[in-house]
């Protein structure tokens, strides 16, 4: 089967971006317009792709560890109990205080934190690094793991099989299963007369009129699950897909599986002005998903993904920032998570202990993080995990879901 790939946008009606989307997908081989069926699993998965290479060391600070304020400095977050603190993971580990909403779920058993996680190959290229994480193997793949993963999840097909929401295909989405896309749409609106002339031009066309048909009728079934109250003013572009992305899964005829990507992490300057814009927004875009999923929210699971942390140590005059490092911290947000904790088998930031000496050692498969939301929430058999990434050889983190 081809692969193929379905994109929308948030209005009713056609404008030349839809149409050359609908059309390009109809005319791929062997694809079906987008079926919306009754759906046979409730659970959800959102996979938040933070490109740039978050900081996990400001992320979840590990305060306790007495080398982390030398290596730091004045990058470093107020300490917990100041004003502005960090809020306090436990004694040992401290959440970045720009991240109110996502310490709630935390207080309220609903989030949880894996840190010291390595890539699948360990390289301080974003390129790289991002191939490494969307192909899921230690090979470069020209297709990703999240599509594969589509491609398992029990009676689901179409639209029901996942949603990319984003511009363009993300490589993580992208492979043998038939998913869909959606961004909003920032074309003019067409008049009806303009559609009813379209219509009428393409009729007689073999090829393009059923493509333009399918085109429209995909449009039309993504705007009917948009159901919620209207979004908030003032929402950043990431938020606003946020906030789509949980309508989308909220309904029962809607995909299970959603992801979206943020630009907001690379700091090599003036980082804590540019973290703490970057995980406002990202808090922000938690509580919208969790909002706008409403009763799905009990059912779902956040995974967050970044191709690499950032140096133990601060650049320059430690008021700046941080390079490319190698570990870094995975946030796992939603009603299923068993929550409250964070989750590391911690290397130390001694000098001794710090990765080629200078970043924070890797002690975690990102992959195994994945394979244990993919066990306990979807359901998927350790068979299938060979399939979603090939070449694994490590076991799935367990304890990260509810029961």
């Amino acid at each position: 089967m081809a692969n193929t790939h379905v994109c929308s946008s948030g209005k009713l009606d056609i404008n030349r971006r839809s149409l050359l989307l609908g059309m390009g997908a109809a005319l791929a081989a062997g694809r079906p317009s987008l079926a919306l069926a009754a759906g046979t699993s409730t659970a959800r998965l959102v996979v938040l792709n933070l490109r740039g290479g978050l900081d996990g060391l400001s992320l979840v600070a590990p305060y306790g560890d007495p080398n982390l304020a030398p290596l730091r400095g004045q990058i470093m977050a107020p300490a917990v109990g100041k004003a502005g603190g960090m809020f306090d993971l436990g004694g040992f580990y401290g959440l970045h205080p720009a991240m109110p909403n996502l310490y709630a779920m935390y207080q309220a058993g609903e989030a949880a934190f894996v840190h010291a996680v390595g890539n699948i190959a360990l390289t301080r290229s974003h390129f790289e690094g991002q191939d490494y994480l969307q192909s899921g193997a230690p090979e470069l793949l020209t297709t990703g793991w999240l599509n594969r993963v589509m491609g398992l999840v029990p009676g689901a097909s179409g639209m029901q099989s996942g949603i990319s929401l984003a511009t363009c295909e993300p490589l993580i989405v992208q492979g043998a299963t038939i998913t869909a896309g959606w961004a909003p749409d920032h074309f003019p609106e067409s008049g009806s007369q303009f559609i009813s002339s379209l219509t009428n031009l393409l009729a007689g066309d073999s090829l393009l009129a059923p493509a333009y048909a399918a085109g429209y009728a995909d449009r039309t079934a993504f705007n009917t699950l948009l159901q919620s109250a209207p979004m908030a003013a003032g929402l950043t572009a990431f938020q606003q897909l946020a906030w789509a992305a949980g309508d989308f899964l909220a309904s029962p005829q809607g995909p299970r599986i959603a992801t979206i990507q943020s630009d907001s992490f690379d700091t090599h300057a003036d980082q804590v002005v540019r973290l703490n814009t970057g995980l406002e927004e990202l808090d922000g875009a938690l509580l919208l998903l969790k909002q706008s999923l409403g009763a799905a929210w009990s059912n779902t699971v956040i995974m967050t993904i970044t191709e690499f942390g950032r140096t133990a140590y601060a650049n320059g005059d430690s008021t700046c920032g941080t390079d490319h490092g190698t570990a870094f911290a995975v946030i796992l947000a939603g009603g299923a998570v068993s929550g409250g904790k964070v989750v590391a088998n911690w290397p130390g930031l001694s000098a001794s202990q710090l990765y080629q000496g200078r970043d924070l050692a890797p002690t975690t498969d990102v992959r195994s993080i994945a394979m244990g939301v993919l066990e306990a929430h979807l359901g998927l058999s350790a068979k299938s995990m060979k399939t979603v990434f090939p070449g694994v050889d490590v076991a799935p983190l367990t304890g990260l879901v509810t029961a």
